[in-house]
């Protein structure tokens, strides 16, 4: 589970005599780590080398590296010679300049205060404790003399800091850590703040708080027993900040608490304006306090009259937007109120993989602040909007409030996969004109009640209707005892923690919407089972993607037990495609009428100039996988294979044991982009299928597939969700001729079967022709191309031996890919009215509707792609 991943991460940073231990970095959600990659690019070395000690203990040289800050990393060590050597953290951090690691060695210090200076992008600024977890502790203010230092690490107008392996305790009025922009003072935000391995304990308020901060990345920390609010409080307007892999235990308030304060921004803006120009519009103190009669639009007005620069997210808006909030533990939080994670206009995030368990007050709350009611408003623009909260878990017998609450104008919500267990008949709480938009379903949830939320949709497909006692025994041990104990100078895991996997035989296996669905669980191992919650089912759970490809974990749907189940409407629309033009461009194109495709093409023109060919996608929608002459020499002319996250920020030429992988006819990328399928001729076969793993020192050897194959001609892959197993077009002869079947095989080549032949179509049809292009339906279905009838779109029932044809009203239709909602891409040919133009189709599951995504284009018969969509 994630402490498990935390501490082993931890626990291994230890002091070597010359270097210290560098950690295994843990696999990464895809759009997190793409991320990460974009905003946070920190130095290949360092520029210089200071160290802290009370005792002289500091070396003269060290050997160490820049920390990975995702599972991609490649860092390398290097020695360094230790430049200048400081009695205290305040007088190594100003000498600092741009590139500097600050190495504490073990011993108890005081903090430090800095103010309007940092780092650069490639030139962080680096506070390391150099020693076990727990041996360098924080315990003071830098200068006890100055009245406002009651945070021991105070960063005032700074930015591109990190601080990484130390503990923080004993800041009785304030924080650990704090960091502000001081807007109402600067004007101005402080980014690019990086806090890695950090136990901040004990505190008075905080473990953690910032204020008009922008791009934060917090991980792999703990934050316990804040004694009067939260272990961490991310406010003031804050956007682009990722937290993961935290444990949050024993706080008085909320263990997480992200509030934009949209009241405070009035103000804050106010009182820049009354500091820097001096004109507040007639404004005074009074209109701009929480109940008073100033609206922050009223105040941006004046802001806006003056003709003052725009300064885009770097302003008190009262808005926090770009939150990743994943695999994340909350236990024993809220004893005096406040959600675990207490969310307020927050927007445009993810809530994922987060494990909530005996709190005293919610699990998961998003509103306004009161913002409507503070100001006597009939409505709030400052709630949540446009949050995807999914595969949490929550679990508590009883609590003095709902679990999970959408409150005070939550707009465009999507609630999925989530487990809800509290003995309330609020537990899932929609009020106050929450339902605009809402999307929920596939949830495990106690009860859910709707007060004053027109518009609020039926859930989809949810179970409920189960008793608490019920419900506990969907895991492997439910319980409510600590996750760490805390008895040392470093928490540890509690060997008596519960387990909240589910049973294997659990209603919540095989039940998610796997549109929704991440690509990891809270144990950052690949999901594969469609289990509602934050972890993998025990037994048949979530794979590693090493397990994955060797095939020693396999996954199972188990029967549902007794539970009320609601179904009441289609899940909603979602998807991404690929395809290829005849001009070479492949573009990336949402799977709905009217989307603006991206030119994937003339986006990578930017990066490096090359021709493309074709073009696939993961199911998760996260990586492109194409054929391509751009990003090595040796690629130009004999087109190599090129991975690449959707977001473009790091296309990669795939190499194995430093030889470029050329690209063959056909290949397919699994979810999280770490496992490839491809066509090469180098096998038993005229053609066959190979895998290779993406490990930690490069693409793995190629593993044959399709070895036990009866055809000479194996390509055209297509992996299924999970990334076990994979589809392909076998036959005697090459490019789809006559006879060609569909083979399957797993993707550690175990377990070749031939799925089905043409001549084994349906009564009334003929014995012969080609089967092409298959790919997995999420109800477990294969769906293809056959031309017993024409070329039209077939499926093949799960555990069925018989092919339906989905629709008579499609000829020349052909190669078919499923959208993670079950409907179904393909290039159509005979549209009345076209030009006989391969024109993208998309179909119903049922094949009773369609919706023409492209016409009058001549897409290249090159293969489609079909993946979640991009987000």
């Amino acid at each position: 589970m994630v402490a498990k991943v935390a501490f082993r991460i931890l626990l291994i940073l230890c002091l070597l005599p010359l270097s210290i231990a560098q950690r295994s970095t843990p696999l990464d959600e895809p759009q997190t780590a793409a991320f990460i990659d974009t905003h946070f690019r920190l130095q290949d070395r360092y520029a210089q080398v200071f160290c802290v000690s009370g005792d002289d203990s500091c070396p003269a040289t060290v050997t160490t590296r820049v920390p990975c800050l995702t599972a991609t990393c490649a860092g390398s060590d290097r020695t360094y010679e230790v430049s200048e050597v400081f009695e205290t953290l305040q007088a190594a951090a100003d000498r600092a300049s741009p590139g500097t690691l600050i190495l504490i060695t073990p011993g108890r210090y005081r903090g430090v205060e800095i103010e309007a200076t940092g780092g650069e992008d490639g030139a962080y600024i680096h506070f390391l404790g150099w020693g076990p977890p727990g041996s360098v502790v924080i315990d003071a203010p830098a200068d006890p003399t100055k009245s406002y230092l009651r945070h021991h690490f105070y960063f005032i107008d700074v930015h591109h800091y990190i601080v990484q392996n130390l503990a923080f305790e004993g800041a009785d009025e304030g924080a650990g850590l704090f960091f502000s922009g001081y807007f109402n003072g600067t004007g101005q935000f402080s980014d690019h703040i990086v806090v890695l391995d950090v136990y901040s304990h004990d505190n008075g308020d905080w473990g953690l708080m910032t204020t008009s901060t922008n791009y934060m990345l917090i991980q792999d920390s703990v934050f316990t027993n804040s004694a009067f609010e939260h272990g961490m409080y991310i406010s003031g307007s804050s956007d682009n900040v990722v937290i993961r892999r935290n444990v949050f235990q024993g706080n008085a308030a909320s263990g997480l608490q992200v509030n934009a304060d949209p009241q405070t921004a009035t103000w804050e803006l106010f009182y820049w304006l009354q500091n820097a120009t001096g004109d507040t519009c007639q404004w005074v103190e009074e209109d701009v306090e929480f109940t008073g009669r100033a609206r922050w639009r009223d105040i941006k007005a004046c802001y806006d009259a003056q003709g003052l620069p725009d300064l885009g997210e770097f302003i008190e808006d009262g808005i926090s937007e770009n939150f990743i909030i994943e695999q994340n533990v909350m236990n024993a939080n809220g004893e005096v109120g406040a959600a675990a994670i207490n969310l307020a206009s927050l927007r445009h995030s993810a809530v994922r993989n987060n494990l909530m368990y005996n709190n005293f007050a919610a699990g998961i709350a998003c509103w306004d602040n009161a913002y409507a009611e503070e100001k006597r408003l009939d409505a709030s623009v400052f709630g949540c909007e446009d949050v995807s909260i999914t595969n949490n878990t929550i679990v508590d017998e009883s609590g003095n409030r709902g679990a999970l609450i959408l409150n005070n104008d939550a707009r465009s919500m999507r609630v999925f996969n989530n487990i809800v267990v509290r003995d309330r008949f609020d537990a899932y709480e929609i009020a106050n004109r929450s339902g605009e938009d809402l999307l929920s379903g596939a949830n495990y949830l106690f009860a859910r009640s709707v007060d004053n939320s027109p518009g609020a949709s039926d859930e989809i497909d949810s179970i409920t209707g189960f008793g608490i006692a019920e419900a506990l025994d969907q895991f492997v041990t439910a319980g409510f005892s600590p996750w760490v104990l805390e008895d040392g100078s470093w928490p540890e895991l509690n060997p008596n923690r519960p387990d909240y996997r589910p049973r294997a035989e659990s209603v919540l296996v095989g039940r998610a919407e796997a549109t929704y669905l991440p690509t990891f669980d809270l144990d950052t191992r690949l999901r594969s089972d469609r289990v509602i919650g934050a972890l993998g089912a025990a037994e048949i759970g979530a794979v590693s993607a090493v397990e994955a490809v060797t095939g020693t974990a396999a996954a199972a749907v188990a029967e549902p037990v007794s539970a009320a189940v609601t179904t009441s409407q289609e899940a909603p629309v979602r998807g991404s495609i690929t395809y290829t033009l005849p001009d070479g461009h492949i573009y990336l194109h949402p799977a709905y009428a009217g989307a603006e495709p991206l030119d994937v093409s003339a986006a990578l023109d930017a990066l490096s100039p090359g021709l493309d060919g074709w073009v696939n996608l993961s199911p998760d929608g996260q990586w492109l996988l194409l054929e391509s002459e751009r990003f090595d020499a040796e690629c130009e002319g004999w087109p190599c294979l090129v991975v690449s996250d959707v977001a473009l920020a790091s296309p990669e030429v795939v190499a194995i044991e430093g030889d470029v992988l050329h690209a063959g006819q056909s290949a397919a990328v699994a979810s999280g982009g770490r496992l490839i399928v491809f066509q090469a001729s180098d096998g038993p076969h005229e053609t066959d299928l190979f895998a290779t793993v993406l490990e930690r020192a490069g693409w793995s050897s190629p593993v044959l597939l399709t070895a036990e194959s009866p055809y000479a001609w194996n390509d055209g892959p297509a992996l299924s969700a999970d990334g076990l197993h994979v589809l392909f077009d076998c036959g005697d002869e090459p490019y789809g001729a006559e006879g060609t079947a569909i083979c399957e095989v797993g993707t550690d080549g175990e377990g070749l079967r031939v799925v089905l032949t043409p001549s084994q179509g349906p009564a009334g049809f003929p014995r012969s022709g080609a089967l092409h292009h298959a790919d997995y339906a999420p109800d477990g279905s294969i769906v293809f191309e056959a031309d017993w009838d024409g070329e039209q779109i077939w499926r093949l029932p799960q555990g069925s031996t018989v092919p339906e044809r989905l629709s008579t009203a499609f000829n020349n239709d052909n190669s078919p890919c499923v959208l993670p909602d079950g409907r179904i891409v393909s290039l159509w040919l005979d549209r009345p009215g076209g030009q006989g133009f391969h024109e993208i189709k998309v179909m119903s599951r049922d094949g009773a509707q369609e919706t023409m995504l492209l016409i009058d284009v001549d897409v290249q018969d090159v293969g489609l792609g079909c993946g979640e969509s991009v987000r």
